[in-house]
Order: C-alpha cells, then structure tokens, then sequence
C-alpha cells in the first residue's frame, strides 16, 4: 500500500499531520508485534491524573 492514509481517508478516518503509518502484511507463519512508544514524562503525568 502505497499511500495508508488516503485508504483510511476514503473509509472517513483522517490521519493526524505529522503521524506516520506503517502497514505491513503478515505471512503465514509470522506474528507481527507492535511495541507502543515509550512515555514521556510529560504523558505519564497526564495518565496518571486521569485514574
């Protein structure tokens, strides 16, 4: 896919500016793992304020 975010522009999803895409296709015998990002000190605090 050559474009990600004009796919999900046509499913009504808009892609915020300056965020990334990253699409990939498993094979049949692989698992693919996304790691979230590691917080920063500034959303940690926000998280925790939440609870």
């Amino acid at each position: 896919m050559r474009d990600p975010a004009s796919v999900f522009a046509e499913e009504g999803l808009e892609i915020p500016e300056g965020f990334s895409l990253n699409v990939m296709e498993a094979k049949e015998q692989e698992a693919v793992f996304v790691l979230p990002a590691k917080p920063t000190a500034e959303n940690a605090i926000a998280d925790a304020s939440e609870r």
